[in-house]
């Protein structure tokens, strides 16, 4: 493919393959499997939702009768101190959950790479396959963002200390053109560091990734071959970013506006469940406990990852498609991710037939 082709010619294409992919014929499993990916890796279109509440009955002794206050719906601090070690054990828990969470991001980045590279939408045979690559790849995540959270903390927080120790802010009236220069700087700083972390991470996924799979390599060397593969080109890459932008706003509205009245078709008659049950527990005198807590942790953990599933079903085409985008847009600078991308195309042109269909493990609908 021509270097100089630039990042708009890589649409149509992509259009095609996500089409031929998902409904030539319609595979029930993989968009099953697609959905998975897509709520693992986070690359869905968005939406809001949220979960009723209710008031348990809960044991106050210090509370003051017909105080209209927050403190009326939330346990007293009595309760608090006594739930203390579940709140640790619930953060740690939570770090665990987070880094798992990552790690399992890492391998899936990978999954996806070859499902649209390849056809391989084979989620326990690509974990097997990835998991090496998805290892180096969330150790530098990890790695980024330890470091991201550092400079942060550096570029607000020395100021910040120093205003604190010169006493700016004992004298706030007598300093403040400093103090606004001082806000003014910190916010140019904290917007300048997550525009260079959304570039970075978007390199990571976009370029690294792919020359991680094609060529067997850490995630360092992928990084020093993807930036090899960048000199030069500054101008294609960043209209790349740019049309990717564009077109991933686009994609959110249209299946943001699906997904959530997919997910408020299904959350109504869950919220409906949900309040019958607070309702019935309030007028038995159910109070916060163990169970309580944990059955509303859970509930929440549960919808939260209901909705995730339902949002990656309906992202799916646009999952494929944008994973195709960027693969196109690599493989007219990248001889090898090109060949392969042409050797798909040429296995896409082939009508399926149920013999085909049947050796992917899937069924159409």
């Amino acid at each position: 493919m021509p270097k100089t082709a630039g990042a708009a010619d890589a649409i149509s294409p992509s259009f095609e393959q996500a089409k031929r992919d998902l409904f030539r014929p319609f595979l029930f499993g993989r968009w099953m499997r697609l959905a998975t990916i897509g709520a693992v890796t986070g690359e869905l279109s968005g939406g809001s939702f949220s979960f009723p509440s209710g008031n348990f009955n809960l044991p106050s002794s210090s509370q003051p009768e017909g105080k209209d206050s927050l403190a009326a719906v939330m346990p007293p601090w009595e309760i608090w101190q006594t739930y203390a070690p579940w709140v640790v054990a619930g953060v740690a828990a939570l770090v665990c959950l987070v880094l798992l969470w990552m790690y399992a991001e890492s391998v899936y980045r990978f999954i996806l790479f070859d499902a649209v590279l390849r056809g391989k939408y084979e989620l326990r045979e690509g974990w097997r396959r990835w998991r090496e690559s998805g290892r180096s790849y969330f150790c530098w995540q990890v790695v980024f963002g330890v470091v991201t959270m550092l400079v942060m903390g550096l570029l607000l927080g020395a100021p910040a200390l120093h205003a604190w120790r010169a006493g700016w802010f004992d004298h706030a009236e007598d300093h403040v053109g400093a103090l606004v220069l001082l806000v003014l700087f910190a916010v140019f700083a904290f917007l300048s560091l997550i525009v260079a972390v959304m570039l970075i991470s978007l390199a990571a996924r976009d370029f690294v990734v792919p020359v991680m799979g094609l060529e067997n390599v850490g995630v360092m060397e992928g990084w020093r071959r993807a930036l090899g593969m960048m000199r030069g080109q500054k101008g294609p890459y960043a209209f790349y970013v740019l049309l990717k932008i564009g077109l991933g706003m686009a994609a959110a509205i249209v299946f943001g506006i699906v997904g959530t009245i997919l997910l408020l078709c299904l959350l109504v008659p869950g919220a409906i469940a949900v309040a019958a049950v607070v309702l019935a527990a309030n007028a038995g005198g159910m109070t916060w406990n163990e169970f309580t807590i944990s059955a509303v942790i859970v509930t929440a953990a549960v919808g939260i990852l209901l909705a995730m599933f339902v949002s990656g079903f309906v992202y799916a085409p646009a999952l494929v498609f944008f994973q195709s985008y960027t693969l196109r847009f690599l493989g007219q600078r990248y001889e090898k991710l090109g060949a392969e991308l042409a050797a798909r195309d040429g296995a896409l042109t082939t009508t399926p037939t149920p013999e085909t269909i049947a050796g992917t493990g899937e069924s159409p609908a």
